[in-house]
């Protein structure tokens, strides 16, 4: 399991676990605005079904749609590392960047230009610890 967990490309894999997501995320047109089309954030339940899985991923890259989806995460508490392990980052920007820190963390991409700076600051101070 961890293998297949390892390198994971946007958030879809990860909201593929809550069965309540299934017709959305597999479905031929994933394009879609969870807000938009009425979608509740994750229960307490489906948000551990995500942090059981989460802990096992090593790298991940979230895509500009990504940021979309992530305020289905919003029922896990800020103090709660959701990936334990992850070494490699890529963000489209560092409005979730709190979200994403983990201790193990090696390597952070943050490519929207007016929050570069500040995310690779923040990193650096949270690395340095």
């Amino acid at each position: 399991m961890d293998l297949l967990w390892a390198d994971v490309y946007g958030l879809e894999p990860l909201l593929g676990c809550v069965t309540r997501l299934h017709p959305l995320v597999y479905s031929a047109s994933w394009d879609w605005d969870p807000c938009a089309a009425g979608v509740e954030p994750l229960s307490a339940d489906e948000a551990c079904q995500c942090l059981h899985h989460s802990a096992r991923i090593r790298s991940l890259a979230i895509g500009p749609s990504d940021n979309r989806l992530v305020p289905l995460l919003s029922v896990i508490p800020v103090d709660v590392c959701v990936f334990q392990r992850l070494q490699w980052l890529c963000l489209p920007s560092s409005k979730y960047l709190g979200l994403f820190l983990s201790p193990t963390l090696r390597h952070c991409s943050v490519f929207h230009a007016n929050y570069a700076i500040a995310g690779i600051a923040l990193l650096s101070l949270f690395i340095q610890k």
